[in-house]
C-alpha cells in the first residue's frame, strides 16, 4: 500500500516528518510523535533507503523519551461524580479511547 500525496503532505506539514516525502518502495521508516488536543509534536524519526527495487532498506532504530501528557484535569469540565472520577482516572492512564475520553 502506498501513501497518497495528501497523506504525505499531512505527515510532513502537520506532524513534522522530514523523511516522508523521500519514502519509496521497500524503504524503512519509523516516526514517533505525540498528539493531544492542543498540539502535535515530533520526537524522533529514522529512515533507510532501499538499495534497489528487490531489496528492503536496512532496519531503522529509534530511541526517544516521550512524556505522557494527559491534560484531562485542565481540559474537561466533567461533573465531579464517581462515574467521571473513574473516567478521568482511566483516560489519564490509557490512550486511544476517544469515545470515552472526549471532553464533550
Amino acid at each position: 500500500m502506498s501513501l497518497e500525496s495528501d497523506a504525505r503532505s499531512y505527515i510532513a506539514d502537520k506532524l513534522g516528518s522530514s523523511y516522508i516525502n523521500h519514502l519509496g518502495w521497500r524503504d524503512m521508516w519509523a516516526f514517533i510523535f505525540q498528539r493531544n488536543n492542543i498540539q502535535k509534536k515530533a520526537f524522533a524519526e529514522s529512515y533507510q533507503k532501499s538499495p534497489d527495487f528487490n531489496s528492503w532498506g536496512n532496519e531503522v532504530l529509534v530511541r526517544t523519551s516521550v512524556r505522557r501528557e494527559s491534560g484531562m484535569q485542565d481540559e474537561c469540565n466533567w461533573e465531579d461524580d464517581e462515574r467521571n472520577r473513574r473516567r478521568r482516572d482511566f483516560c489519564e492512564k490509557y490512550e486511544g479511547y476517544e469515545g470515552v475520553c472526549r471532553c464533550e
